[in-house]
């Protein structure tokens, strides 16, 4: 649901061909000249009253914001001369026509969003990422706090109730306050979601979980170009994008079922069983069963010290998966382990920045993320500029995003991280580069795909590589930084897309130029693939570097210096 809305504005706010409405030829019937078909006949009285189009940026005929001014003039005839008068223009001041056969109705039409107020429908899109933005940052620490199944359900509540409200909007004020905030539920709780599947999960799945939630991301596209082409009313269609939201409630758990009296009763349903044991300390004497799909992250109650909780859920997953984990699963020792680790790790954005090299891979990293934001959501949500028709279009920047993860699954275990990411972006911008020297349609459609599959597969690559880039105590903040910037990223792509009134390929050749230099900067970054980790930020400062080498006083043998390191990423070989 939460990529319906981030590509909604492509079909809610789709543009179609508009001229003024002239008062003047309004009464003027069709009927009265029978040779001309209706077609005709509407087609002579545009040219009696809309100019030509001027801007070498638009695809329609006629001018979209200029009519003739036809007070005084002779009536109206099929073939008037219009000599007298083409010199006299006015803007819309009595509004537009809008062509319905391609959108019923859009918020385009329905607010007047052409013209002067064109630039209001890429705003929308912007307000949309500027609360992905706000949200991230608060649902984040919310998650941290209560936990992420609650969030979960706090960000599916406000997500429903935004998105309904904004079927209702009666303005373009309101319905940007209510997208505002479909942008903060509405990423937040896949954001969420991806966090409980990454974490209920061990290391060896984490990347096809991680890779296999995208798969869904980009279905989510195609169905959307589906449900576009069949609803032509931007109304029904944000009513219908809104239903599937009230599955999610089917997942708390139902604590009026009948108590189970054992846990085989609970194992043979198709649900997961989720324990919630009555008796003080949660001992093993009582026990209440009820159904749950969705769990809390054992992870996260471990980091706050609900042990007992945490062992509930695991031994109760293990029981499905077929598998035996100890009784008790945590001992004291390990307990306090486990709480001491995690306060090691709390650190903050300013230790991403005290250091040289990890300042510098810092801020390489967050113009890779924003980088990617803006190639990505620019091309996405420009894909009715490409000349072919706007759902075949936008089915096909969905369906190139298949191959695109799958080889983000294999690719980055192949060939490593830091080649795949510098190849991609610069073929990424390369590709959009290239759109410049086609006329709008297949051959531009083409290229633009394949620039979309490319910044489609950076996107996978960059979660798993700044992941690994990051020493332990510092990843969290590391990655929530970098995951600000492609928040900035998204914010600026639709306002980016407004530069072309002033040039046309300005905003490609910002999005191909910025793709190209992103790519050249990943080369300054050391590969991960292989290697053993940095934990701490001394060993960050040293990670990918040669080591030091000096010869002892006297003697043939060089030393390696490592400046105190012991991490085994550190080996090296003593040369005689």
């Amino acid at each position: 649901m939460s990529q319906f809305n981030v590509y909604l504005k492509v079909f809610l706010a789709g543009e179609s061909d508009h001229w003024c409405v002239v008062p003047e030829l309004q009464n003027e019937d069709c009927a009265r000249w029978p040779e001309l078909s209706p077609e005709d006949c509407h087609a002579a009285k545009k040219d009696a009253s809309i100019p030509p189009q001027t801007s070498t940026t638009r695809l329609y005929k006629y001018d979209n914001c200029l009519r003739f001014n036809l007070t005084g003039i002779p009536p109206f005839y099929p073939g008037i001369d219009t000599s007298d008068y083409t010199n006299d223009t006015l803007q819309c001041d009595y509004g537009w026509t809008y062509d319905t056969s391609q959108y019923k109705s859009t918020i385009t039409n329905e607010f007047d969003l052409v013209c002067s107020k064109s630039s209001l429908s890429n705003l929308m899109a912007s307000i949309y990422f500027a609360g992905v933005l706000v949200g991230s940052l608060v649902f984040g620490m919310i998650s941290d706090w209560i936990g992420r199944y609650y969030t979960f359900f706090i960000t599916v509540a406000l997500f429903l109730c935004s998105n309904l409200a904004v079927a209702f909007s009666p303005n373009v004020i309101v319905f940007g306050v209510f997208r505002f905030l479909v942008g903060m539920a509405g990423l937040s709780s896949f954001i969420v979601a991806f966090v409980i599947g990454t974490e209920l999960v061990g290391p060896s799945f984490r990347t096809v979980t991680g890779m296999g939630i995208q798969f869904f991301w980009c279905s989510g596209i195609m169905l959307l170009a589906l449900l576009a082409f069949f609803i032509q009313d931007w109304f029904i269609l944000q009513l219908v994008m809104t239903v599937p939201l009230i599955f999610p409630f089917f997942l708390i758990p139902n604590c009026l079922l009948p108590q189970l009296t054992s846990p085989d009763a609970a194992d043979s349903t198709l649900f997961f069983r989720l324990e919630h044991r009555l008796s003080k300390g949660y001992g093993k004497s009582e026990k209440n069963y009820f159904y749950s799909i969705l769990k809390e992250s054992p992870r996260w109650l471990m980091a706050k010290g609900r042990f007992d909780e945490a062992e509930v859920i695991i031994q109760d997953i293990a029981r499905v998966n077929k598998t035996k984990v100890p009784e008790p699963l945590f001992d004291d020792s390990e307990k306090k382990e486990i709480l001491e680790t995690n306060q090691a790790k709390q650190s903050t954005v300013l230790d991403l920045f005290r250091t040289p090299t990890l300042r510098w891979r810092t801020l390489n990293m967050m113009f890779s993320w924003f980088v990617n934001s803006i190639v990505y959501y620019g091309l996405s949500l420009s894909t009715s500029d490409l000349g072919s028709n706007d759902y075949v279009a936008f089915f096909l920047s969905g369906l190139v995003e298949v191959p695109a993860y799958i080889w983000c699954m294999f690719g980055i275990e192949w060939l490593g991280r830091k080649p795949n990411l510098c190849v991609l972006f610069l073929l990424a911008g390369i590709a959009c580069l290239c759109t410049l020297f086609f006329e709008p349609g297949t051959a531009m459609t083409a290229v633009a795909m394949l620039g979309k599959f490319c910044i489609t597969a950076t996107f996978g690559i960059v979660y798993v590589y700044s992941a690994e880039l990051f020493p332990t105590v510092v990843r969290s903040a590391g990655v929530g930084i970098s995951s600000m910037a492609s928040r900035a990223g998204g914010i600026l792509a639709p306002l980016i897309l407004i530069l072309d009134e002033y040039w046309a390929p300005l905003p490609i050749i910002i999005f191909g130029s910025s793709a190209i230099i992103a790519g050249l900067l990943v080369l300054l970054l050391p590969e991960t693939k292989g290697k053993t980790l940095p934990e701490t930020i001394e060993e960050g400062e040293m990670f990918g570097k040669k080591p030091k080498k000096s010869k002892e006083p006297g003697s043939d043998i060089e030393v390696t210096v490592i400046s105190g390191n012991t991490n085994p990423a550190f080996e090296s070989e003593k040369i005689s």
